[in-house]
């Protein structure tokens, strides 16, 4: 991630970005961990984040410094789970989460339209009509597959307390609807829901409205669910637009469905600028000095001959030094001589190690692993969770499964400190 921030100022190269996508897949693995929130969340909006830059779309101002910062949260956590065993959440881990929202939802940097329209004239701008959508015939499963995305992106927000790891998955969200191809039947029957959570996500509602927006997104999911059986097309698209109306309003599905709302919509004529006195007459732009022939610019030095200019014949020696004395280098050999041994001294010279440059703490690989006391220690926090356990019941294999592997993968570690 370091290297990927360093690289995306000013542009952002595909080979650092896909160095971040490679050894992301080694922890992939750890997204089913519920246990070590946000970690998982950061690990998915990085990848994700990383994957729209590769996809040619353009990188926010402060792209840079968000994947700096991203990448010493992840080194934080990382040497938490290494001390500890679990993640303590950084304290600049709300900024980057809230950036990463941020950056892709809000539109802070289009100008209105009215700024690129002259006064006093007929306006640059035209009202157009919008282009045939055609039939939108959905897919049955792909409207499941959609679906079900969005039940399990609503309830793993309702369940998420952390602000960070909430912008995070608001973040991942975004991006996947954002991406969906809305060109095919089920894009385009898919749209107005995917407007109208995007549109709401710029609006700020899951802050002010959290509970109004997990019902549009568990609505809209478990409508597109039970899609999958229904096939007669005028029955989806009224049951669509029932639920999107319900939770944003008739206002709001006018424009979800094109991605804008009614309040965008304004008369041509409000268009223009009201700065009459900005137009000038074109005469009045010309130059006011008068035009001097070019032969009055020319310098008055005197013109030397050109022959005067070439080198002398022979090249001047000083007096006492011969151009190659008896028994000794000449001087073609003695600067090839030279030109050698100053080679071999800046091959001698120490190079500065990858360490150096990277300006980083370097971090002994021992101190990383489970041994020894701490091996020890977290036997102990095992027992004490095994044994609560036991006392508050029966409990399921799958319960103590994990706890018994960790158990025995420690027992060796821990043998020299016992």
């Amino acid at each position: 991630l370091e290297e990927a921030a360093r690289a995306l100022a000013p542009v952002p190269p595909p080979a650092a970005l896909a160095a971040v996508l490679e050894r992301m897949r080694a922890l992939r693995g750890l997204g089913a961990s519920t246990d070590l929130t946000p970690l998982p969340e950061l690990l998915d909006a990085m990848e994700v984040a990383t994957r729209t830059l590769l996809d040619d779309h353009p990188a926010p101002p402060d792209a840079a410094s968000v994947f700096t910062d991203a990448a010493r949260a992840l080194g934080e956590m990382a040497r938490g789970i290494a001390d500890s065993g679990r993640v303590t959440p950084p304290a600049a881990l709300e900024g980057v989460a809230r950036r990463l929202l941020n950056s892709y939802t809000s539109e802070a940097d289009v100008v209105a339209i009215a700024s690129l329209a002259p006064d006093g004239a007929e306006s640059v701008v035209h009202r157009g009509a919008l282009p045939p959508q055609g039939d939108a015939d959905p897919l049955p499963v792909e409207l499941v597959s959609v679906g079900d995305h969005l039940v399990l992106a609503a309830e793993s927000l309702a369940r998420t307390d952390a602000s960070a790891a909430r912008d995070l998955r608001l973040f991942v969200l975004h991006r996947t609807l954002s991406t969906m191809p809305s060109r095919s039947g089920t894009g385009r029957f898919l749209l107005p829901m995917t407007n109208a959570i995007r549109s709401a996500l710029a609006a700020g509602m899951p802050n002010s409205r959290p509970d109004a927006f997990l019902k549009l997104v568990r609505d809209c999911g478990q409508f597109l669910v039970n899609a999958g059986s229904e096939h007669d097309q005028s029955v989806l698209r009224t049951d669509r637009d029932r639920i999107l109306s319900g939770v944003l309003g008739a206002a709001a599905l006018s424009g979800a469905a094109h991605g804008t709302s009614s309040d965008d919509i304004v008369p041509i004529e409000q268009l223009a600028p009201d700065d009459v006195d900005a137009v000038v007459d074109i005469a009045a732009l010309d130059y006011d000095d008068d035009i001097v022939d070019i032969a009055t610019l020319a310098p008055d030095d005197d013109v030397v001959p050109i022959e005067s200019l070439a080198p002398n014949a022979e090249p001047a020696l000083p007096d006492g030094v011969p151009p190659h004395a008896a028994g000794e280098p000449s001087r073609l050999e003695a600067a090839f001589r030279t030109r050698r041994a100053l080679a071999r001294a800046e091959a001698a010279a120490p190079q500065p190690s990858n360490t150096d440059a990277l300006e980083v703490p370097v971090v002994e690989i021992g101190t990383l692993l489970f041994r020894g006391a701490r091996a020890l220690d977290r036997i102990g926090e095992l027992h004490a969770e095994l044994a609560q356990l036991v006392d508050t019941g029966t409990p399921s294999a799958p319960t103590l499964r994990p706890l018994i592997e960790e158990l025995a993968d420690l027992i060796p570690l821990a043998r020299d400190a016992a």
